[in-house]
């Protein structure tokens, strides 16, 4: 079910509705796992009993680790359940990636292996439930989180739809407390919800989708692009994933908020960071942070010898590039983040921002050091998204050679010029700077969200406009979310 259809509007209102109609939270609370399984169930009912299997294993797991006070007893649960997800997910999504990788590693030493030929479906959303229960159960075994006593407050926690597919990839310690807990209609709550899921459905189908009508055809054939065609494909990819996924995340958010419920932010405007290490503070939060807190903490963090540090710090991005896909192209995109905010941290003095301070600065014209900043980092990025986008890898550094070499002209040979400028340059450049005039508020409508009559009005007449220019500039075709295939 996707979230820039027309069903998707329907069935949210109709949950909707039937919500706020129950009254009670443990009626609530079972619509929501009800049509939390609806949901899922759209893509394929198959998936519904995996996620049921990883939902039994965490609750019950933490269950134990809450009841027992001895340490082997309690090791061996939250093992039990790092086993079973991180099997499940292995054999779902990576068994192929690793035999392919096996037999080409013994190919090179003389030895050939017959492939085990097996049709594997990878599950919607299956990489981001299981870091979301696994991060459950070790909360648990923290002792920094209680475990929940009923079932179904926690099918709720895993399977809640708005954020089940693509996140934000929340936390027992934060989530859990507001399912446990009334909740209380509040028009603010719908207002703001709306406003999210519009701006979310504005960046998804037309930014995102209109960009990928210039993108999918400059990275479809690149024995024939120029560098300058490449350079703007990759910077149109940028745009693009970003536009995509934060779309989804707002959307996510927003239906939330229609419910009561608070998720987290999931970006803060990335693209304005000036160091990699404040631009992975600001893209896909939630992952981020995950990482930080289960695994590069857990291997030592920075209060280990530097090299150390820095090996902690590779080993996380790697993983994480694993994580988005089951291929080198992903491996090499962690490794390059990794090891370039090695060398930042290494030899560059950047500044140190909060998530809450102003990206950019707080004037309105940033310095021109500031610019140079955000424009370097930016440039970087957009380099790294090329291993992203292209899968293989022969095709990944032919684009990346011809970026540095080859300064051929902007052509469009296959296209049209005036649209594909219109859509690869003025889009991005009219968004850029709706985010710009907006990056101190999660979404541009929240700024007129104040007492005057007058600034909601205007807030109010901007959100309709927004939704109706979304209905008129949506392309034909609005794919599914990128992240989905995560």
């Amino acid at each position: 079910m996707n979230f820039a259809s027309a069903t998707y509007l329907i069935f949210l209102v109709l949950t909707y509705v039937a919500y706020w109609r129950l009254g009670t939270r443990e009626r609530q609370n079972a619509l929501l796992a009800f049509c939390s399984y609806l949901f899922y169930g759209w893509w394929d009912p198959r998936f519904c009993l995996l996620m049921i299997a990883s939902t039994f294993v965490d609750y019950y797991c933490a269950l134990g680790i809450g009841k027992s006070t001895n340490t082997a007893v309690r090791k061996s649960l939250v093992a039990v359940s790092l086993v079973a997800n991180l099997g499940l997910l292995a054999f779902f999504k990576y068994f192929n990636f690793f035999q392919d990788s096996l037999i080409a590693a013994v190919g090179n030493l003389g030895i050939e292996l017959e492939p085990f030929a097996l049709s594997i479906i990878l599950p919607v959303g299956i990489s981001f439930y299981t870091f979301q229960t696994l991060s459950y159960t070790i909360d648990v075994y923290r002792k920094q989180l209680e475990p929940t006593r009923t079932f179904i407050d926690y099918v709720v926690y895993v399977s809640f739809f708005p954020q089940l597919v693509a996140g934000p990839i929340e936390r027992g310690s934060r989530m859990m407390p507001q399912l446990l807990e009334a909740r209380v209609f509040e028009k603010d709550n719908v207002v703001m919800g709306l406003q999210q899921i519009v701006w979310g459905l504005f960046k998804k189908t037309v930014i995102a989708s209109n960009i990928a009508l210039v993108v999918d055809p400059l990275f479809d054939d690149l024995s024939i692009r120029s560098g300058p065609e490449i350079w703007l494909g990759a910077f149109c990819f940028a745009v693009q994933i970003y536009c995509d996924f934060s779309g989804y995340s707002d959307i996510a958010i927003g239906s939330a908020r229609l419910f009561g419920i608070r998720l987290m932010e999931n970006f803060a405007c990335p693209y304005f960071s000036q160091s990699l290490r404040e631009f992975w503070r600001r893209w896909h939060i939630s992952l981020s942070t995950w990482f930080r807190d289960y695994l590069f903490i857990p291997l030592g963090g920075s209060k280990v010898s530097l090299w150390r540090c820095h090996m902690n710090l590779l080993i996380v991005f790697i993983v994480s590039g694993l994580w988005h896909g089951a291929s080198w192209n992903f491996v090499i995109w962690g490794a390059i983040h990794g090891g370039l905010l090695i060398t930042e941290s290494t030899f560059l003095k950047t500044p140190t921002l909060k998530l809450s301070d102003s990206p950019g600065g707080e004037k309105l014209i940033p310095s021109l050091h500031s610019i140079l900043r955000m424009a370097a980092v930016f440039i970087v990025v957009i380099i790294a998204w090329v291993f992203f986008r292209i899968v293989e890898l022969d095709d990944a550094w032919l684009a990346i050679t011809k970026m540095f070499t080859d300064w051929g002209k902007l052509e469009f040979t296959d296209m049209n010029y005036s649209l594909a400028i219109f859509r690869g340059v003025q889009i991005p450049i009219f968004f850029f700077a709706i985010e710009w005039l907006s990056r101190k508020h999660e979404v541009p409508f929240f700024a007129f969200n104040t007492d005057s009559p007058v600034a909601r009005f205007i807030g109010y007449t901007a959100c309709t406009f927004v939704f109706w220019l979304t209905m008129f500039f949506k392309p034909a075709i609005v794919g599914e979310f990128i992240y989905f295939q995560f």
